[in-house]
């Protein structure tokens, strides 16, 4: 595909299962559809507009995919779309909630409120950085509607929480920690640990990627000491050889090496959109590339 067309930019708003808006962006290329669909979803404490995600859905558009990235439910992000106004939906995001907004997402795609027709409901790709990359791969195991997904630092386990946390959890009515980032005590509902273990299968990660049965690019910083490259590495294991690949990044974190506000590109990130576009046009296709 091309990597110099005209790109288009469209915003949208559609409400998910429970009436909560979903905001977020449409990039196109200026060229006939249907396009092949790359939907990204963002990390845990993050929204469509960090780090590299706006520039990562800038050039999969130039190389010719309708590029749509979101806001979950549960971010925190208000209608300003930049600023954690709404903590208190942070603070009891489920992941059932992230999943049957990724389904909200995939319904307007398909009955064109999202995209206006330039959209090819039939061939959508998901990727998604950090808790986003887990989200993806629970939505993909489940959704026939996604046939591909890239993972960027990808975590392996969303219950990773001790049985001591757990009493604890559930004697106060939640989990605290302090979030250096947002300066304050966040404070997650018990909601969050109900869901979790209501539907332990269905956020069983690992079971996931073992019955994807679909292709898979999974990507990790070596110096990810957010989330160690392991988590990866273990996905990896459990996964289909045959439609799997996995790319580690020497010298690289968690960010790929880039900051919030996003400043440049780097040779992380060129390498990143070169690896999924080549993977994702031989999967629609058909035929995995032997190398990433």
């Amino acid at each position: 595909m091309t990597t110099q067309n005209e790109v288009v930019h469209e915003r949208f708003e559609i409400a998910n299962d429970i009436g909560d808006p979903l905001r977020g962006d449409v990039r196109r290329p200026r060229i006939p559809g249907p396009l092949p669909v790359v939907v990204l979803c963002h990390g845990y404490r993050s929204f469509k507009d960090h780090l590299f995600l706006p520039y990562l859905a800038l050039k999969l558009a130039r190389r010719g995919y309708g590029v749509v990235s979101f806001n979950f439910s549960g971010s925190g992000i208000g209608p300003d779309l930049h600023s954690f106004s709404e903590l208190q939906k942070l603070e009891s995001s489920t992941i059932s909630q992230d999943l049957a907004d990724i389904e909200a997402v995939l319904d307007a795609i398909g009955d064109e409120r999202i995209g206006g027709g330039h959209l090819a409901s039939d061939q959508v790709a998901a990727v998604g950085h950090g808790k986003g990359a887990a989200i993806c791969l629970l939505a993909a195991a489940e959704d026939p509607r996604l046939k591909v997904v890239g993972t960027l630092a990808a975590v392996s386990r969303l219950d990773d929480f001790g049985d001591e946390a757990r009493k604890a959890w559930r004697e106060h009515g939640y989990f605290a920690y302090r979030d250096d980032v947002l300066g304050r005590e966040i404070r997650l509902s018990v909601e969050i640990l109900d869901d979790l273990e209501q539907n332990a299968e269905r956020c069983d990660v690992a079971r996931a990627v073992q019955r994807l049965g679909k292709p898979l690019i999974l990507m990790h910083g070596e110096e990810d000491h957010a989330c160690d490259v392991s988590e990866s590495e273990r996905l990896y294991h459990q996964s289909d050889k045959d439609l799997t690949r996995l790319v580690i990044f020497e010298k690289a974190g968690h960010n790929f090496g880039v900051s919030h506000p996003f400043v440049e590109s780097n040779k992380e990130l060129e390498r990143i959109i070169q690896i999924l576009d080549a993977f994702f046009q031989q999967s629609f296709a058909g035929v995995l590339p032997k190398d990433a």
